[in-house]
């Protein structure tokens, strides 16, 4: 009976581990962000700028043509967008963060598929996330 109790404990640890939203660090360099960093640390700080999702593995953003996907929606309000993703199917979700004024990112392969991604842009800042 306590190898079933362990069980049960076990998979719903795991089920809630893989809901943990994923935000994106709103600067690069960044500690302890759980993503890959690609490309040289910039000399100064810079800010996040634009969020993008692959249907691949790392290394899919860089292939001449990459499986990229776009937004479901995108809604634009004077000097600010909005775009959100919508999942429901078996994509490989690799997201892939931008920086202003550097050619370095960070990357993350989702290990769970969340419901929605969103980011929003506007003429002070980026934000991005998915849960």
């Amino acid at each position: 009976m306590h190898f079933n109790a362990a069980i049960v404990l076990l998979a719903l640890a795991t089920q809630q581990a893989m809901a943990t939203p994923v935000a994106c660090p709103p600067a690069l360099p960044a500690a302890g962000t759980g993503f890959e960093q690609v490309g040289p640390t910039p000399p100064a700080a810079a800010a996040l700028d634009t969020m993008r999702l692959f249907d691949g593995r790392p290394g899919e953003e860089q292939l001449a043509s990459p499986a990229e996907l776009a937004p479901d929606s995108a809604i634009e309000k004077g000097n600010s967008l909005t775009s959100t993703w919508i999942f429901a199917g078996n994509e490989k979700l690799l997201l892939v963060r931008a920086y202003r004024g550097t050619k370095a990112y960070y990357r993350m392969q989702v290990p769970w598929l969340p419901k929605t991604c969103t980011m929003h842009r506007d003429a002070h800042r980026t934000t991005g996330g998915c849960a």
